[in-house]
């Protein structure tokens, strides 16, 4: 059993996709958490030996096998102390074998991407059942949906919406940024950067419920990690074709709740 802290719960975080470390540290902010971001296994570990912090939240994509090395450097350093920090995985893969590798290396619990603020809130009361930050009120937890929806969004961003207009505007900001990316890495035969770019755009439209574009987006993602480019072209368009709607349905949504 967990110790009952009585100050707000100071989280770490480790996300190197700009759009969803905004998007989770924004959530912690409003449950009333203190955040505090590594951008790499490095700096997480010495954050760790300086500073204490009561839980861990992990992306294992980020480090892809070095986050199970990782967490069992982390568990040796806190040989010194005694303590044990919680870490909460969060992760892409929801294949069973995937996360019991997780809990077997200490990663006491895992979530899935993309975050869900209920799952997450609740992952978190498993681990601290009567810390004083469960105020707020738990996200209604939604289908994934083919289409953008005001409302359905407002819902999953917990009716807040300052924090939907924050990360709507940073969403167009990006994406067409990662767009042009993937243009380039196709036509430079770029697998990585594919595959990679193309795995968080994909994250980022599944965060506002874009189920089909975040489908293409992963086949592009496919592509990548296969090293396959011959008939990308029409996926690509076909991704193109699909932004340009999200973009303008959500620039409409901004109008509407602003």
């Amino acid at each position: 059993m967990q110790a009952i802290p009585v100050r707000p719960l100071r989280i770490l975080v480790t996300e190197d996709n700009p759009f969803n470390r905004k998007f989770i540290q924004r959530l912690l902010d409003r449950r009333g958490y203190q955040s505090t971001v590594a951008e790499s296994g490095s700096q997480l570990l010495e954050f760790l030996e300086k500073e204490f912090f009561d839980l861990v939240l992990m992306d294992v994509q980020m480090f892809g096998r070095y986050s199970l090395e990782l967490s069992r450097e982390i568990r040796k350093a806190e040989q010194r102390t005694g303590r044990q920090i919680p870490i909460i995985a969060m992760t892409a893969h929801t294949i069973k074998s995937e996360c019991e590798r997780c809990l077997e290396s200490s990663l006491v619990k895992y979530v899935s991407k993309p975050i869900s603020p209920d799952v997450l809130f609740k992952t978190i009361r498993e681990i601290f059942p009567d810390e004083i930050n469960s105020t707020a009120g738990d996200a209604i937890e939604v289908d994934m949906l083919p289409s953008l929806d005001k409302e359905t969004l407002l819902n999953t961003f917990n009716r807040d919406r300052e924090f939907l207009t924050e990360i709507v505007n940073l969403f167009l900001g990006e994406a067409p940024l990662m767009v042009n990316t993937i243009n380039k890495a196709l036509q430079e035969k770029d697998a990585d950067t594919l595959r990679r770019t193309a795995h968080s755009l994909k994250g980022m439209l599944l965060n506002f419920l874009a189920e089909s574009a975040a489908r293409t987006a992963f086949k592009l993602e496919e592509r990548g990690r296969e090293k396959a480019f011959d008939g990308s072209d029409t996926e690509y368009k076909k991704l193109v074709v699909q932004l340009n709607e999200i973009y303008k349905i959500l620039s409409d949504i901004l109008k509407e709740v602003t």
